[in-house]
């Protein structure tokens, strides 16, 4: 009898498919854990076996990962260190992997150096009993110590391997090139010279040839232990290359090792195994090197021209973008008076004995009629008996149901019209938003130079706000930043008062200065802004002061959105800025938009930025009247001098540059350059 053929559904084969793949990655990552564990065994310094692979153990989440690494760590340490040298690392790393299986749901992972510490801990106890099982001596103590500070710092470091930080892959290369030098593939060549000599010529086209030598010289000097400086001669190998950068891969490294050839004739290696040994390295790094050198060189990459192509090229399409969707965008939307009554005769007058009168003989002047009432019923949206003229009311049989008639068909207008001014509102916003985002690629693509003069001026910045009613929540909130030579000064009046409007203001301050410190322009982040009070629902908004000045030049601008006036102050003289604009969030468009105001405060002028509650005549009476004072002292004024004045949240910033002296700007200068040595 034959057994039926068992079929699964789609879904089931998916599901198989699935599980078999994370199942497959899953032993493979266990498979690479156990093998790095059974390497990093081998690593030791001076004859001495290093707790590396017990710190990887440790690094692990406790999973098969962590078991298969512990496992192949202890059969590491019982084939190279013998029984007697293994149990000590053995027994520590199992009472790890416990501590690991009972901590590793409790702990949270941002203390990262909770589990370097315990493990530290475990294995320093568990090396303790057979420090004490012997003589304790002063290089036995000196040891035991150095153990225990390694397992901390190994766990640290190779927590990072899973998020593949720099740092721990170095420390997993450095461990590996330590347990090198006890893998010999012939008598005198151990592994650790073949990897080294294969790391230098990798990095022999980067900048950091320098560091691979140095970190692989270490590395043979501590477990290898030559005889001959191969520090220096892999040095100067990957030295030669990186000057004479050798055009082919194949031409690079025969550069490479008769460089080393020779030099190992110079340094007394000639008779041992090292030529060999960077022979068979130099051809693996040849083997490895396309694929390698792509991410070699990505790191640091400057803006090429590659990418500066691109970033333009995007920069046009999304302006082209804007200009192709702003052609749609519509303005001026109005009910239309002959849609309203065409749509009301066809369902009364259809129906009427005179429509061959109203609407066939007299159709010209029954229209001319109508438009003249047309007027006051699309101005108030409501048609009324006595908007219609006289003789159409005297010819007209159905007068009240013709003005139903025309009230739902001007209804319908009005939400049409309501919805297409709504449409074309968020086509507008969605414009501004492709150009901003054009000009900011555009702005990343060019070189443009970092601040290569120094600062001129220093700012000194006062600030005071009073809540409504004496409270000590305000609706007002201010911030001041830096972005490359500029210095930003930024007031934020919330809607009303109390904790709604405040955290109002705060979360446009704080989205304010993101958007300015990612790079965008201030008039194109408060149109962003602009945008989103649009967009959102619950409405609110927040007028807002934005004061952008360079501390080299001290000129800048004052961009102003439905703030209260500002004033600036030189002396007696007095000048008041800005003029009442609405708020963002009401409208697009030109007619909507922030006024930007050229400043300068070269001579030590006072900015005087100030929300709705400072009454702007008392303000100016005050600030006339009252001399040179200090920053703080003067938005405290300002704030006083309207406390009788209207209920709302009072704030006032203050901002004087004081010009730095030449000298001293000159020895701030030196002493920046020094400290970059």
């Amino acid at each position: 009898m034959k057994k039926r053929a068992v079929t699964r559904s789609p879904a089931a084969r998916r599901f198989a498919s699935a599980f078999s793949s994370s199942f497959l990655r899953l032993g493979l990552y266990a498979l690479g854990a156990a093998a790095a564990g059974f390497l990093l065994s081998a690593a030791q310094i001076g004859g001495v076996c290093l707790p590396a692979a017990i710190a990887l153990t440790a690094a692990l989440p406790f999973s098969l990962a962590a078991v298969f690494a512990y496992a192949g760590a202890a059969l590491g340490y019982f084939a190279f260190w013998g029984a007697t040298g293994a149990v000590e690392p053995v027994a520590a790393g199992f009472l790890i992997l416990a501590a690991s299986c009972l901590f590793h749901d409790v702990i949270p992972a941002s203390r990262r150096w909770f589990f370097p510490l315990l493990s530290s801990g475990i294995y320093a106890l568990t090396a303790l009993i057979f420090l004490l099982s012997a003589p304790v001596h002063t290089r036995a103590v000196c040891v035991f110590a150095g153990k225990a500070a390694l397992v901390c710092l190994c766990t640290y470091l190779f927590t990072g391997l899973s998020e593949k930080r720099a740092e721990s892959v170095a420390a997993l290369g450095f461990g590996l090139l330590l347990s090198g030098s006890r893998l010999l593939l012939l008598p005198g060549l151990p592994l650790s010279v073949i990897l080294s000599g294969c790391a230098v010529f990798l990095c022999s086209g980067t900048r950091e040839f320098w560091l691979a030598s140095g970190v692989c010289a270490v590395a043979l000097d501590l477990s290898f232990r030559p005889g001959y400086s191969a520090g220096a001669m892999l040095f100067l190998a990957a030295l030669t290359c990186h000057y004479l950068k050798p055009r082919f891969a194949a031409l690079r490294a025969c550069v490479y090792f008769l460089v080393l050839a020779l030099s190992s004739f110079l340094f007394g290696a000639g008779q041992t195994m090292f030529p060999p040994g960077v022979f068979l390295g130099t051809v693996l790094g040849l083997i490895l090197w396309k694929p390698v050198q792509p991410l070699l060189a990505a790191r640091d990459l400057p803006l090429d021209a590659a990418r500066e192509k691109a970033l333009t090229a995007a920069s046009g399409a999304l302006w082209s973008l804007a200009t192709d969707l702003q052609r749609g965008c519509t303005s001026g939307l109005e009910p239309q008076s002959a849609a309203v009554f065409d749509k009301a005769a066809e369902e009364v007058c259809r129906s009427c004995a005179k429509w061959s009168v109203c609407w066939e003989q007299n159709a010209q002047e029954t229209f001319r009629l109508l438009s003249r009432a047309s007027r006051g019923i699309l101005r108030r949206g409501e048609a009324k008996r006595d908007d219609l003229p006289p003789l159409f009311l005297a010819r007209c049989c159905h007068i009240d149901s013709f003005l139903r008639a025309v009230n739902d068909a001007l209804s319908t207008q009005l939400a049409k019209v309501q919805y297409q001014s709504r449409l074309a509102e968020s086509r507008q916003i969605l414009c501004d938003q492709y150009r901003v985002l054009s000009r900011l690629l555009q702005s990343l693509s060019e070189r443009a130079p970092g601040q290569t003069e120094p600062d001129a001026y220093a700012p000194e910045l006062g600030f005071r706000a009073t809540g409504l009613r004496g409270s000590n929540i305000s609706g007002d909130y201010g911030a001041s930043f830096r972005v490359g030579e500029w210095y930003y000064l930024l007031l934020c009046d919330g809607m009303g008062s109390g904790e709604e409007a405040r955290n109002e203001a705060m979360g446009t301050s704080a989205l304010l200065k993101e958007l300015i410190e990612s790079g965008l322009e201030a008039h194109d982040a408060m149109q962003t802004i602009n945008g989103l009070y649009i967009l959102r629902d619950g409405g609110g908004f927040s007028a807002i002061d934005l004061l952008q000045v360079s501390l080299v030049s001290a000129e800048g601008f004052l961009h102003k959105w439905g703030a209260a006036p500002s004033f600036l102050k030189f002396g007696r003289t007095l000048q008041t800025l800005g003029s009442p604009l609405p708020p963002p969030g009401l409208g697009v468009g030109r007619s909507y938009g922030p006024a930007c105001i050229r400043v300068s405060l070269q001579r030590g002028e006072a900015l005087i930025l100030t929300s709705d509650g400072v009454d702007t005549a008392m303000a100016e009476r005050y600030l006339q009247s009252c001399g040179e004072l200090p920053v703080r002292e003067l938005a405290a004024g300002v704030v006083g001098s309207s406390e009788d004045a209207m209920p709302d949240d009072r704030t006032a910033a203050v901002l004087r540059l004081r010009l730095i002296e030449s000298q001293n700007r000159t020895k701030k200068h030196v002493l920046s350059h020094i400290n970059l040595f």
